[in-house]
């Protein structure tokens, strides 16, 4: 299980990046952290590396320097920008990165990335040619709004979204109508046992026999 760290998380210090890689592998319980962006991020999880925490490095479009990024955009699709990835990519595997993920990187770009290097590659949008593919839960399942706009490299193989709407709308209409909760979701009291409770509440006039 591999545990992302936050932005802030690391980007001001080595010594940050291993507090709180520690943190994660204490209270989240994952098995490795992950850090994006490389250069100076390369000495990042060297460090954390170092200090004994698998690190995973993160490559390609980096959501948390999105502003940085000027939005998101495929990367590796010029000829000196696909070279710069590979160069990271064999930095931050030099630095210890036990696996790096690929996103958003151009299919052939990624595909030639992963067989220059000795670590597994993840490919989020990143082709065929990565060692393990990825994409979020919610892509997959279709937990969002269809009419929001969907990225290019996901794939929903189901629409939970809509079958989630359809629940909620049948659940609103039973609870007007008085048809939820019906006596199978609720819970019995005895005609003995309701008669004592009004009895030692002072309204004993209260108690009528229970439909069966």
């Amino acid at each position: 299980m591999v545990g992302p760290l936050p932005f802030g998380y690391y980007q001001a210090s080595d010594e940050d990046a291993i507090r709180n890689s520690i943190r994660m592998i204490k209270e989240a319980g994952v098995q490795s952290t992950k850090i994006e962006g490389a250069g100076i991020m390369a000495n990042r999880i060297r460090a954390v590396v170092n200090a004994g925490i698998p690190c995973m490095a993160h490559l390609g479009v980096t959501p948390q320097y999105y502003a940085m990024m000027g939005g998101y955009r495929a990367k590796g699709r010029q000829a000196a920008e696909a070279k710069k990835i590979l160069d990271q990519a064999l930095a931050v595997q030099d630095a210890g990165a036990w696996a790096i993920e690929l996103e958003c990187v151009a299919a052939p770009v990624a595909e030639y990335i992963t067989e220059k290097l000795e670590v597994p590659t993840l490919g989020t949008g990143a082709g065929v040619g990565c060692d393990i593919q990825g994409l979020i839960l919610h892509d997959v399942l279709g937990m969002f709004d269809p009419d929001r706009h969907t990225p290019k490299h996901s794939k929903q193989y189901v629409n939970l979204w809509q079958i989630a709407v359809e629940a909620l709308q049948r659940f609103d209409q039973e609870v007007k109508a008085k048809q939820f909760p019906a006596k199978a979701n609720t819970f019995k009291i005895s005609d003995e046992e309701l008669k004592g409770f009004f009895e030692l509440v002072g309204e004993p006039d209260r108690f009528k026999p229970q439909e069966p």
